[in-house]
């Protein structure tokens, strides 16, 4: 079964190839800036880190529809005859094996460049953190009516910041974890 769900998460991720492409580059974009990061300090390595971040989340939705489907029948009875947990891992290992051999290859590039050959334990590390971050923001599911009650202040409503925090939570973890990450390993 295994097999099975890596080669469907496969089929679909390649329906699109250009996305796919563009995903597997944004990745290796990530493991440079990512390397870039190492090397840096101050307001460049914060800057590194979070763009790698947000570059790599972004590109590992490409991978991820697995996750959203993995909610979408969750809470029904196992159709696959596989639970959910296992199910879960098991659309995990697309995103995880293409976006470490991606950001592997860019951070590679980059030692390959001069950068600290600590990139290349760094980038996959990174890579593993937002599969699960994306894992994370697929599984909170659509946005609840809760969150689009008005709130009501002197400057007008502010719902709509409520909705933009709900919305980005999954960037600001990633963008944190991955600062993180850096911080320590730099």
């Amino acid at each position: 079964s295994a097999a099975l769900i890596l080669r469907r998460d496969l089929v679909g991720a390649l329906r699109t190839p250009v996305r796919a492409a563009s995903a597997c580059l944004g990745l290796a974009a990530s493991g440079v800036l990512l390397a870039v990061a190492l090397d840096g300090d101050g307001t460049g390595r914060v800057i590194a880190a979070v763009g790698a971040a947000l570059v790599g989340f972004l590109a590992l939705g490409v991978g991820a529809d697995g996750f959203r489907h993995v909610v979408d029948v969750a809470s029904a009875p196992p159709l696959y005859g596989i639970p959910t947990g296992r199910l879960l891992l098991l659309h995990a290992v697309l995103p995880s094996t293409a976006g470490v051999a991606c950001a592997l290859a860019g951070a590679g590039i980059a030692v390959a460049g001069g950068a600290d050959a600590v990139a290349l334990v760094v980038a996959p590390a990174v890579v593993l953190l937002l599969v699960v971050v994306r894992a994370f923001d697929a599984a909170k599911g659509p946005l609840p009516l809760s969150v689009m009650a008005p709130v009501v202040t002197p400057a007008g409503d502010a719902s709509g910041l409520v909705i933009a925090a709900w919305q980005a939570d999954a960037l600001l973890l990633a963008g944190g974890s991955t600062l993180g990450v850096v911080s320590a390993a730099a």
